[in-house]
């Protein structure tokens, strides 16, 4: 009875080690989560007296080294904090009119950034337990005059609120040129935290191709978003892909047809950048898919090649998908056949 006993244990030892052994890292953790550092830099520039900005530039520089030169370099584009006219042009830009609109109506929609804060915070915490060597970012807030939405860089995520104050925006209608309805569509809160992830999750990879035709930057842009969806594993697929519900089931009910036309018109390896946008770039749809689908419909079917992938190599981390760059080892491994 004894002997039976001792059995027993060691064969409930056994099944724990088991169990914890295969615990797939694909699954979220539950207790991951650390605030992240928000800077609202709209709040701190807007708001600076701009007849004391020329002098509050300096500081500026010394006191965010590594936003500052990001922000007038590539995102405002008023060039480099050492430039003579840096000043002055920062404060042309301040007092622009249709600039100092947007800070108003981001300081009415953005009044409570908590939520958005939350949700960075729990998919940058997630970031970090899957990739621990990494750095967690500093993520800044400001107004680029509708340029890019987000932009990261070592230690740094920055978010244009102005590119999301929402899709009925009144300002968005004096801009020239017209903003595209689909992109309008995606101009709103509910994207930031999604977009600003995948953002992240990208310029952390090393993208260094075998071969940079369509397949690898296919299924490139594919295990961004693929990341960024066990990130936030909370959020609705509509957010994730900002398609809407039909677009969603087009892809649904198209990935065989989809999948036969790239086999059929030999997309994989072509190297054609212009042919290559055509499918993985925003639009109102992929033209080659029939107007029903959406833009970027092929990196949908990249999401399902990657999803087949890790599903059929379980041992596989994150890390090691994300250092993955022979893409044609992936698409043999996954045994993609929709």
């Amino acid at each position: 009875m004894k002997n039976v006993k001792i059995e027993w244990i060691a064969s409930l030892i056994v099944l724990f080690v088991v169990l914890v052994s295969c615990r797939s890292e694909k699954a979220p953790p539950e207790e991951v989560y650390a605030d992240v550092d928000v800077v609202r830099f709209e709040k701190i520039l807007f708001e600076t007296d701009v007849y004391a900005l020329r002098d509050s530039a300096k500081r500026f520089a010394l006191s965010y080294p590594d936003f500052l030169p990001l922000f007038t370099n590539r995102i405002i584009e008023i060039g480099d904090t050492s430039d003579p006219n840096y000043e002055l042009l920062l404060t042309k830009f301040v007092t622009e009119r249709s600039i100092y609109l947007f800070y108003q109506r981001a300081e009415t929609v953005f009044t409570d950034f908590k939520e958005t804060r939350n949700l960075l915070s729990r998919g940058l915490s997630r970031y970090q337990y899957y990739f621990p060597e990494s750095i967690t970012p500093v993520v800044y807030t400001y107004i680029s005059g509708l340029n890019q939405s987000v932009v990261a860089a070592k230690g740094v995520l920055g978010i244009s609120l102005d590119k999301y104050l929402g899709a009925n925006e009144p300002l968005y209608s004096n801009v020239y040129p017209p903003i595209p309805a689909y992109l309008r569509r995606v101009m709103q809160k509910e994207y930031i935290v999604s977009d600003a992830l995948r953002a992240w999750v990208v310029s952390d990879i090393d993208y260094q191709p075998v071969k940079n035709n369509f397949l690898s930057q296919m299924l490139n842009e594919a295990r961004g978003v693929y990341i960024t969806k066990l990130l936030l594993p909370e959020l609705n697929d509509t957010i994730l892909w900002g398609f809407t519900s039909d677009e969603l089931e087009f892809c649904n009910n198209n990935e065989e047809e989809m999948w036969k036309y790239i086999l059929e018109q030999k997309l994989l390896f072509s190297t054609d950048q212009f042919r290559i946008n055509k499918f993985i770039e925003p639009g109102p749809f992929t033209k080659d898919f029939t107007r029903d689908s959406p833009g970027r419909a092929a990196v949908w079917v990249g999401y399902q090649i990657i999803d087949k992938y890790m599903s059929r190599n379980k041992d596989l981390t994150l890390s090691e998908l994300a250092a993955e760059n022979d893409f044609q080892k992936v698409l043999n491994g996954a045994r993609y056949n929709p």
